[in-house]
């Protein structure tokens, strides 16, 4: 099971870097110091601002609203290390900033379907 939603690469607000994607996963690695990473897929084009910014923020977005204003959740996370596979480019980050709104339930991917 993933959670997904659109995830946002953001460098300091600065608007040059500011750019939407829908990542392939996301996951927490550790606790300490508080990490999470996010597959992207190179062809992507916000891949090359989550690299020029050296950061990223991973959003989990209620079932049914593709909004970053919507979100459940947020983490903002300073890139600390690329490791790249195949087609794919892992961005791992520290969690400087965790976020969350409360209620609603989490847009899920489980056994190939989208589930609110």
């Amino acid at each position: 099971m993933t959670l997904s939603g659109r995830r946002r690469a953001l460098a300091n607000d600065n608007l040059a870097y500011r750019s939407y994607f829908l990542g392939l996963s996301a996951a927490h690695v550790c606790a300490d110091p508080p990490t999470m990473l996010v597959s992207i897929d190179d062809n992507t084009s916000a891949l090359t601002a989550v690299l020029e910014s050296r950061a990223f923020a991973i959003n989990f977005l209620p079932a049914g609203a593709p909004v970053l204003n919507d979100a459940l959740g947020a983490f903002d996370c300073v890139l600390e290390e690329i490791i790249r596979r195949g087609t794919t480019t892992i961005a791992i980050g520290r969690v400087v900033e965790p976020a969350a709104k409360g209620d609603g339930d989490p847009l899920i991917f489980f056994r190939g379907q989208y589930r609110p």
